[in-house]
């Protein structure tokens, strides 16, 4: 069940969030926590960790999803070159701007540094700064393929809830 080369999984769970239903994406979620993330493909890192945290930052619950990203960090050493681990770890703080810059996969690193921002920023429960940096990674011209879809999705879900 793909569109393109997205599991339909997340797209389906950020147009429940983006309609306010927040059950129907945990139900959705709970089903795609079953399964171990597919670390091949940054979509299925997203879908497994980055949704869950989101919607936990959205309801508050900095805590619960400064630990959930933190889980997320030893899972990201199997993704795609360390670009997941990278783009967690600089939004938890663990490494600065310099350090995202050094890894090993050079590839979109601008785009992935703008995500890693939006992400310290709702981590910290800065939601202007938050909302700030979701617009500018959305503001960014990319080739929407693979994974780009789906955190732009991600964004406009996080620029409309930040708004509220």
């Amino acid at each position: 069940t793909c569109a393109g080369s997205i599991p339909v999984g997340p797209l389906v769970i950020l147009a429940h969030l983006r309609r306010g239903d927040r059950a129907g994406a945990a139900k959705l979620i709970t089903r795609t926590r079953l399964r171990t993330p597919d670390h091949r493909h940054a979509a299925g890192m997203v879908a497994y960790h980055v949704i869950p945290v989101l919607m936990q930052c959205d309801a508050g619950d900095l805590a619960t999803a400064r630990a959930a990203m933190e889980a997320a960090l030893e899972d990201g050493r199997q993704c795609n070159g360390l670009r997941f681990w990278h783009i967690v770890a600089f939004a938890l703080g663990r490494i600065e701007e310099a350090g995202f810059r050094s890894q090993p996969n050079q590839r979109n690193l601008d785009e992935d540094l703008r995500l890693a921002g939006a992400l310290r920023c709702e981590l910290a429960g800065d939601r202007r700064q938050a909302q700030a940096a979701w617009s500018t990674w959305l503001a960014g011209r990319y080739d929407l393929h693979n994974v780009r879809w789906l955190i732009r999705d991600l964004a406009r879900w996080r620029i409309e809830s930040l708004a509220k």
